[in-house]
């Protein structure tokens, strides 16, 4: 009898378990199911609206773009996003995708055209305006768009499913709150832009970047649409055989491949890069100390595999160097080479010293009295540290700077640099980072460039004042 019910209650548990679990899937099940919430021909209308370029879709376009190389051309986050919530790119891009689905290549190819005028629009006011942009620079936010990785696949995917779900839903209120999100997030105008940029500087590895990590975006936004309207059974326009159809998915297959793997590599190179930089940080922050010197700055450089700290005060022996490269194998940096740069200028020496000494003798005045203002504190930091800057400004990075000045100033043949020192007679000495410039044979607007070129140097270098001398 006991046994009997020990049977009983055990399967009186197992049949509670299936039945919470049973409960458990039915509630998931419920709370992501849309397929009773989808208007299947009002969404495809919805897309279709969008899928051609004239009129005000033309003008909204080319305004997006402007403010984007705007955005682009000054590193303005927010004039960047603005460009964003107006371009008008994610319907013809969904609209690839919805079409492929279901079979109607009408729309297919009204799809294509569509956002090949996009394309072609933006490419072209959006290189005419970096050719007359006075700023040739290319700022963090140029540059950060040039290197995809495979996590654009994942955003671009994320976005692409929000939005063609928004799009399908009866509600069509929530497509206005999704879609610009999702213009934000996947950022199909700014690519564009900095791939004009590339044209029109003549620097086709900014190109190649930029117009790849659209197209990642542009495929991995249809993506999703497509796979959603096969889930979820919109009806075909054209029937296909099984052998066709396969045969399609395969070659679809085979282009997201041949897309993803250059964005995995890349990745990896920037994870490793990552991993590289955060193992120096905390060998240089850990091991680069001696007595009686200060580390000024490092540069680590996964590329060519080396560590470069910059040192001021007391010389580092080398037997003390030795020390800290034996230790690096400690902090995954086996194979890294450690170069240590020395400052033997004593001046420098002397200036670090006065600078920290005026901080403590100003934090102690502060105590002392409290009437002192805050700001009058930071004034006078400033003028210390102004005056330690020019301690250092005799270490120009020619070599960080030697390919931006190919690029925006190609008819230079040579360019050197060196310290001037120059006495006024008043009893002071003023030393002048001095550049000289070997310019084209043929070039005739040499004065022009070399203003140009000395103000740059100054923004570029964080120097007050450069002298150029042509020759």
């Amino acid at each position: 009898m006991e046994t009997h019910n020990k049977v009983e209650s055990k399967a009186q548990i197992k049949s509670n378990a299936n039945g919470l679990i049973s409960g458990i899937l039915d509630f998931i099940v419920n709370v992501f199911q849309i397929k009773d919430r989808i208007d299947i021909p009002g969404s495809i209308k919805e897309i279709k609206k969008g899928l051609t370029f004239e009129g005000a879709r033309v003008w909204i376009l080319a305004a997006s773009i402007i403010t984007a190389s705007i955005g682009l051309n000054i590193d303005s986050v927010p004039v960047i996003i603005g460009a964003m919530l107006i371009a008008p790119l994610m319907s013809p891009i969904l609209g690839i995708g919805v079409s492929l689905g279901i079979n109607d290549w009408p729309t297919l190819k009204k799809s294509l055209r569509g956002l090949s005028e996009a394309v072609g629009i933006s490419l072209v006011v959006a290189t005419v305006y970096f050719i007359l942009s006075p700023i040739n620079i290319a700022g963090e936010q140029i540059i950060f768009r040039t290197v995809p990785t495979i996590l654009d696949i994942l955003i671009a995917f994320a976005g692409g499913l929000a939005c063609i779900v928004s799009f399908s839903l009866k509600d069509k209120g929530l497509a206005a709150t999704v879609i610009p999100g999702v213009a934000v997030a996947t950022a199909l105008m700014p690519p564009l832009c900095t791939a004009a940029f590339g044209i029109a500087h003549l620097n086709f590895g900014y190109f190649i970047g930029a117009f790849y990590l659209f197209v990642l975006n542009a495929i991995f936004i249809a993506l999703p649409a497509y796979i959603f309207v096969r889930v979820m059974k919109f009806p075909k326009v054209h029937l296909e055989d099984a052998a066709t159809e396969a045969k399609h998915k395969r070659y679809v297959f085979i282009s997201l491949m041949l897309i993803m793997i250059p964005s995995i590599i890349l990745f990896v190179g920037i994870v490793k890069d990552s991993v590289f930089r955060t193992n120096a940080d905390e060998f240089v922050q850990h091991v680069i100390v001696h007595e009686g010197s200060d580390m000024v700055s490092y540069k680590a450089n996964y590329d060519e595999n080396n560590i470069e700290v910059f040192m001021m005060g007391t010389i580092v022996p080398l037997e003390v160097q030795a020390s800290w490269k034996n230790q690096l194998d400690e902090y995954g940096l086996d194979e890294t080479t450690l170069k240590v740069r020395q400052s033997k200028d004593a001046s420098a020496e002397i200036a670090l010293k006065l600078h920290d000494q005026l901080k403590v003798d100003i934090i102690e005045d502060l105590y002392k009295d409290k009437d002192i203002q805050v700001n009058e504190y930071k004034k006078r930091l400033a003028e210390v540290e102004g005056e330690l800057a020019r301690y250092k400004q005799g270490d120009i990075p020619l070599l960080d700077i030697e390919k931006e000045i190919q690029i925006n100033y190609n008819n230079i043949d040579n360019f050197s640099y060196n310290q001037s020192m120059e006495l006024d007679f008043s009893g002071k000495i003023d030393t002048i980072p001095t550049f000289i410039v070997k310019w084209n044979g043929g070039y005739k607007d040499v004065e022009t460039e070399s203003t140009k070129l000395g103000k740059w140097l100054e923004a570029r270098l964080n120097i007050d004042s450069v002298r150029i001398v042509n020759n």
